[in-house]
């Protein structure tokens, strides 16, 4: 495995080969923050495909250094690797260090596995769930929370995208609790308010450390229509 140096602008974050759907900000500012007092982070690790530097592991660490504005990064490199290798080396690195997956991202890398034809074992390995436990742990499909009507059956890996509807672990399970409609449509609600509550602790985080980059012509434009929208609605 070599190591280098490498320009942030040359590690690709593709969706379709890292395993994380998001990243915390208040995660990758901690990391800055021990940076900066002399801790010493592992590299991050890329992969090198069809001469490009695929991200396999270091998200918050790449993010970490853009806050110290900071422009490289030293990458361990591997090589060698399909894409579907390149994804399955993300996964086994994020599952186990690191902010830890969220249980969507897990059903994702799950339904993703399962597609590719790998067996229960290798994805119960991988993502950490008792191969037992896969069948009920797996969405089988993505349905609206409230009505119940099916999004995407559990068949291609785009239709997993989604950040406006919820994710039904197993229909059969929802039948037996006898979830009805109001009670699924107030757990969406505070789905959305947890999201909405992560977010604005995001942007009061950005805000008390300094780093809200004004001189960014849009992230001042931005701002601007935030606080005007503040003082006519709060």
């Amino acid at each position: 495995m070599d190591v280098k140096k490498l320009d942030l602008d040359k590690v690709v974050v593709d969706p379709e080969l890292y395993p994380r759907d998001q990243w915390s900000f208040q995660t990758a500012y901690g990391y800055s923050q021990a940076m900066l007092s002399g801790t010493t982070f592992p590299n991050i690790v890329v992969a090198l495909y069809k001469g490009k530097y695929y991200l396999v592991d270091g998200k918050h660490r790449i993010e970490a250094v853009k806050i110290l504005k900071q422009s490289k990064i030293t990458a361990e490199i591997v090589s060698g690797l399909s894409r579907e290798k390149i994804y399955e080396e993300a996964v086994r690195r994020n599952v186990s260090h690191g902010k830890a997956l969220t249980v969507h991202e897990k059903r994702v890398i799950a339904l993703k596995l399962r597609n590719w034809k790998y067996d229960k074992n290798q994805i119960s390995e991988l993502i950490q769930v008792p191969a037992e436990k896969l069948d009920t742990f797996i969405a089988q499909r993505l349905v609206n929370a409230i009505t119940g009507k099916v999004i995407a059956e559990g068949t291609k890996d785009e239709q997993y995208e989604t950040k406006q509807m919820i994710v039904k672990s197993v229909i059969k399970n929802a039948s037996e609790t006898n979830l009805t409609c109001s009670d699924i449509e107030d757990v969406q609600k505070g789905v959305y308010s947890g999201n909405q509550a992560s977010m604005l602790r995001q942007v009061i985080s950005i805000i008390q450390a300094g780093l809200l980059d004004l001189d960014n012509k849009e992230v001042a434009k931005l701002a601007t229509e935030l606080r005007t929208l503040l003082d006519n609605k709060l």
